[in-house]
Parts: structure tokens; C-alpha cells; sequence
């Protein structure tokens, strides 16, 4: 498996509210070999997952149900986990916090993901664990 390079694949948190956006994410991450926690749709469900469970990186949408992420993305960067925004808004909406932090415009392509975690994990406290990725899409 190309994320299981002599370790446990990266958890990855999925916090998306749309469900075949998630159901996306979800199969191109398992697709580049990491683990999904999630997907959570609501602020209060990704909070619970990240006091819950172990996570190494999230993938976060800034609106969630029409409620904004930004506890959230607050919750994400107190405990150093590294995220970024999937977001159909583009990023001028995004400042502070959520601007400092990589960004994947919807709709999206598997070689997008791929190039985002790239640059998420160069950013990141675990990058030596970043998987081997597969050609383009």
C-alpha cells in the first residue's frame, strides 16, 4: 500500500458537510494510502473527533452547515496538527488563521489532493511519514 511505508498510514480527520464531497475525499485519501477519521459534518462532531481520536492531519471545510469552522481550525492548530481548507468560496474570504494554512479549491481532481498533502506534510511535524504518491490522475 503506497501510504505504508514501514508505519501505520497518517490519520487523516475529514471534516465536510457535503456528503459526496466527503465520500470523495474520503476514497482518493485511502486511494494514496491514509487512514480517514470522519468525515464530520458539524463543528461540534469534528471537536469531538479531535479531543477522541488521534489525528495527524485534517482536511477542513470552513463552512460547516452554514456554521463556521473557525473553532475548529482554532481547535486544529492549539494541538499542532497540520490542516487545510477545502473550500467552493476561494480564498478570499480566508484571513487570519484559515489564510496562513494551504487551500483546495472545489471541485477538485485525485492530483490536487495529492499535491496538496505534499505541500500540507512539507509544513507539517510528520512529513517523514508523508507517502510515496502514484502518477496523475
Amino acid at each position: 500500500m503506497p501510504g505504508d511505508i514501514g508505519c501505520d498510514p497518517l490519520r487523516v480527520l475529514v471534516i465536510e458537510d457535503e456528503g459526496l464531497v466527503a465520500l470523495q475525499l474520503q476514497q482518493e485519501l485511502r486511494d494514496l494510502g491514509y487512514r480517514v477519521v470522519g468525515p464530520a459534518s458539524s463543528v461540534e462532531t469534528a471537536l469531538q473527533l479531535i479531543d477522541a481520536e488521534s489525528i495527524e492531519v485534517a482536511l477542513l471545510d470552513i463552512n460547516l452547515r452554514g456554521e463556521s469552522a473557525l473553532p475548529v481550525a482554532a481547535a486544529l492548530h492549539r494541538r499542532g496538527i497540520p490542516f487545510a481548507v477545502v473550500t467552493g468560496y476561494g480564498t478570499e474570504r480566508m484571513d487570519g488563521l484559515l489564510g496562513q494554512v494551504p487551500c483546495l479549491l472545489k471541485p477538485f481532481l485525485a492530483s490536487d489532493l495529492a499535491e496538496l498533502f505534499r505541500e500540507l506534510l512539507g509544513r507539517g511535524r510528520r512529513s517523514e511519514r508523508e507517502p510515496r504518491l502514484g502518477g496523475a490522475d
